[in-house]
């Protein structure tokens, strides 16, 4: 006979933590025409196009972090866009981010390794944009490739 031979090998599980929020502040919409309000995924940094930002609360991009096996890539999926709603009315966020198609994980295998990325975004606003709290929620996973 032959004698055939098993083949595995194991890899510490990848997790994913949420740093910070994806924050747009308070701002005060255009009096007339459209506007947009973005948080520039790389800095955080809120940038306003025909509208007035407010200093409190403050702004950010959200931050997340990865932690698994070194050295292996893997696939960070991002929606393309989600809903903020408010009482009376609701925008679509169009969300940007640093994270790359496919990133590897700092490090070799046998070791932790981290990768580190950020999600911003931009939305429209207009004279007629209702007044209010606007809340939504986007979804974030990783997996090994």
């Amino acid at each position: 006979g032959d004698t055939g031979q098993a083949v595995a090998t194991v890899y510490r599980p990848v997790t994913l933590s949420k740093q910070s929020d994806l924050r747009f502040g308070a701002v005060v919409r255009p009096v007339s025409g459209n506007g947009r309000v973005e948080i520039v995924a790389e800095t955080g940094v809120r940038e306003l196009t025909n509208a007035v930002g407010l200093p409190n609360p403050s702004v950010s991009a959200a931050s997340y972090t990865v932690q698994g096996e070194g050295g292996r890539s893997m696939t960070v999926d991002i929606p393309g866009e989600f809903a903020m709603n408010a009482p009376n009315g609701g925008v679509t966020v169009t969300t940007t981010t640093t994270a790359q198609v496919t990133p590897t994980l700092s490090s070799t295998t046998g070791s932790s390794g981290a990768y580190s990325f950020n999600v911003g975004g931009w939305f429209p606003l207009s004279s007629a944009t209702p007044s209010g709290a606007y809340y939504g929620a986007f979804d974030v996973t990783v997996a090994y490739n």
